[in-house]
């Protein structure tokens, strides 16, 4: 099957190379969750399954590289004179971080027990969605959404202070 997602890979990322890792990707990941139970009822569903994950991680390739480049573009134009560290950076520039540190202390309190848990997880101590999930031994999409509704409640305390 190699050869043929290769040459499908290519026409999403025109890149033999790139196509290349998507490919590799797909496999790693088939081979990695093998005992997850993933069946095949026959050739045509494992086929089926190749084209579409090849199709997906080339998909997600792309994404990656359009907010790469985007993010490179941006910091490009803004020159990074303007940059101070932040060990220079004036006292009200601490004051206001020591601010929103506060305010992220205070809605991470009134959060319900489970979505501070995955927020101090995600936020504090910088684990990834899987990580969490697994920690926590919830699935990715639960993070995901309790995530979600702790950035938005974040975000309606900062709208109501300003």
């Amino acid at each position: 099957f190699a050869a043929p997602l290769r040459r499908f890979a290519f026409r999403y990322t025109r890149s033999r190379d790139v196509a290349s890792e998507v490919v590799q990707d797909v496999f790693y990941k088939l081979w990695r969750n093998r005992t997850n139970g993933a069946v095949f009822a026959g050739r045509q569903q494992l086929q089926a399954y190749l084209y579409r994950a090849a199709r997906n991680n080339a998909l997600d390739y792309i994404a990656r590289e359009a907010t790469r480049s985007r993010w490179q573009r941006a910091t490009r134009e803004r020159p990074s004179d303007d940059m101070i560290p932040l060990h220079a950076a004036p006292a009200d520039t601490h004051a206001e971080l020591a601010e929103l540190a506060a305010t992220i202390d205070q809605v991470l309190a009134e959060m319900p027990d489970r979505r501070r848990e995955v927020c101090v997880l995600r936020w504090r101590h910088g684990h990834s969605v899987g990580e969490v999930a697994k920690r926590l031994g919830i699935s990715t999409k639960t993070v995901e959404a309790q995530i979600g509704r702790g950035l938005r409640q974040l975000r309606e305390r900062i709208a109501r202070q300003q």
